[in-house]
């Protein structure tokens, strides 16, 4: 019995000190991984809907486990309903085809104490090329609620085009708990989006005789400032897995957005 217990308390030592001295680790001076995640978010409010899903691509790179950054290619699609939006006599349903985009992430952490880090965060993303959307469907309201209008016939002489970019910058609070990393996010983001209508010769004449000049952009942006709370998980080996989700209602909207993402290594700085 002496002697299991020797054994054993030697082993424990062992490997608390295995695990300490990884712990305390240096970390690599270069180091990468891939990123492969889907998210969904939904935007709620008296004049507009958007839901929208995403699948994100993105290689990471790190030095010192201090700057990382992170360029991506994502593929999106978003559905639209207006309600009278802008005053606009009508409501429209739009849906945005799966459509590419590029952008990229940057990440510094600021400040490390006791098991807590401070990290300024960066993000832009641009579409490749607008995107063409299909109406989905089209009810006159307002001055315009007693004309009939024929939806495939609208289909066929007005086109409209989605175009956007979004910028967002945050303050991310992260624990360091051993294979659990729980964080919360500050910050503030920015949609710049619109949609470009645009009439065919037969449908421009007529309204060039009826006298209606209708505008020809109509703004579907948003800005606010936001908060998230996600958790990072080391599955080992370097994989991990990255949850978040917030949830964020407002006087005139409510927001919702959720992502998870799967954490693969492709280091070269460093063996397992």
């Amino acid at each position: 019995m002496k002697l299991t217990a020797a054994v054993a308390f030697v082993a424990a030592f062992g490997v608390s000190s295995v695990a300490r001295a990884q712990e305390h680790a240096p970390p690599p001076e270069f180091s990468a991984r891939l990123e492969a995640g889907f998210g969904t978010w939904v935007s709620r409010g008296h004049d507009s809907n958007v839901l929208q899903m995403r699948f994100t691509l993105a290689p990471e790179f790190s030095y010192m486990d201090r700057l990382r950054i992170a360029p991506f290619v994502r593929m999106t699609t978003t559905d639209i309903d207006l309600m009278q939006k802008n005053g606009l006599p009508f409501d429209a349903s739009l849906s945005l085809p799966w459509e590419p985009s590029l952008g990229a992430r940057v990440s510094v952490d600021m400040v490390r104490f006791w098991r807590l880090h401070l990290i300024a965060m960066g993000e832009f993303e641009f579409p490749l090329s607008q995107n063409r959307a299909w109406l989905s469907s089209f009810t006159p309201r307002g001055e315009l609620a007693d004309a009939h209008v024929n939806i495939d016939s609208l289909r066929n002489h007005v086109t409209v085009d989605h175009q956007w970019r979004t910028v967002q910058g945050n303050l991310r609070l992260l624990g360091d708990f051993g294979w659990w990393h729980p964080y919360v996010d500050l910050g503030y983001l920015y949609i710049d989006s619109r949609l470009a209508v645009n009439f065919d010769g037969e449908a421009s004449q007529l309204l060039s005789t009826a006298h209606v000049t209708p505008e020809r952009f109509y703004d579907s942006g948003d800005s606010t400032f936001f908060y998230m709370l996600g958790s990072e998980f080391d599955l080992g080996r370097g994989f991990g897995l990255r949850i978040n989700t917030t949830f964020l209602p407002t006087s005139d909207r409510v927001f919702f957005a959720g992502e998870a993402n799967l954490l693969v290594p492709l280091d070269f700085g460093r063996s397992h």
